[in-house]
């Protein structure tokens, strides 16, 4: 049987080296709670899965979020490299241990649920390349079913145009894309505070 997984990006929760964007309005130690509260999160949403594999920098943090790991689940180091060396790392590793379809994310997007990652892997079923559009013209999910590294090279990371960039570059190699429904990530004060007003069922 062929493997379903999800391979989670995350940093550790250590003050000033996370939601920079927002502890620059919120400061330090509140940017730093929201973090672990959205790390949290998503693992908790993904409790039900039981391939998944925790990417986490610095490389050293290991023991830091080693108690965030579920039975079955794996834990090793990002390594060196920006987003794009790191997250073709992550797929090859993946799928040279259990071939399959495998998606990958990140804890940035507190409104990914089960059903989005059960989404991504039944269209990757027929498509070669899945993606969940973020509002903020990048990606909250990439999904394959075979390792495309040269899907993550000259991708200008953390700009608006990421999507746009990796859309292309799949589309250049004679890849099948789809996407999934388009979600917003927290990077800000005002997204923290409309999340948190959407879950509570009251208007900004």
């Amino acid at each position: 049987m062929e493997t379903r997984g999800v391979i989670v990006f995350f940093k550790a929760p250590r003050k000033g080296t996370v939601k920079t964007r927002l502890a620059a309005q919120v400061g330090q130690d509140a940017a730093l709670a929201i973090h672990q509260e959205l790390v949290e999160l998503t693992l908790t949403r993904l409790n039900s899965i039981s391939c998944v594999e925790l990417k986490v920098t610095p490389d050293d943090a290991l023991a830091e979020v080693a108690p965030w790991i579920r039975a079955g689940w794996t834990l090793s180091p990002q390594g060196d490299g920006d987003l794009g060396d790191r997250l073709a790392r992550g797929f090859e590793s993946a799928f040279a241990g259990r071939p399959g379809r495998w998606v990958a994310l990140g804890t940035d997007c507190p409104e990914i649920t089960p059903q989005d990652v059960e989404s991504a892997w039944d269209r990757l079923e027929t498509a070669d390349v899945v993606l969940g559009p973020a509002l903020d013209g990048g990606y909250w999910l990439i999904g394959l079913r075979s390792p495309h590294p040269e899907l993550f090279r000259e991708i200008p990371w953390g700009g608006p145009d990421v999507l746009a960039s990796t859309l292309r570059r799949a589309r250049s190699c004679g890849l099948k894309v789809t996407e999934l429904r388009h979600l917003g990530d927290v990077d800000t004060h005002a997204d923290w505070s409309a999340w948190r007003a959407r879950i509570e069922g009251r208007s900004l």
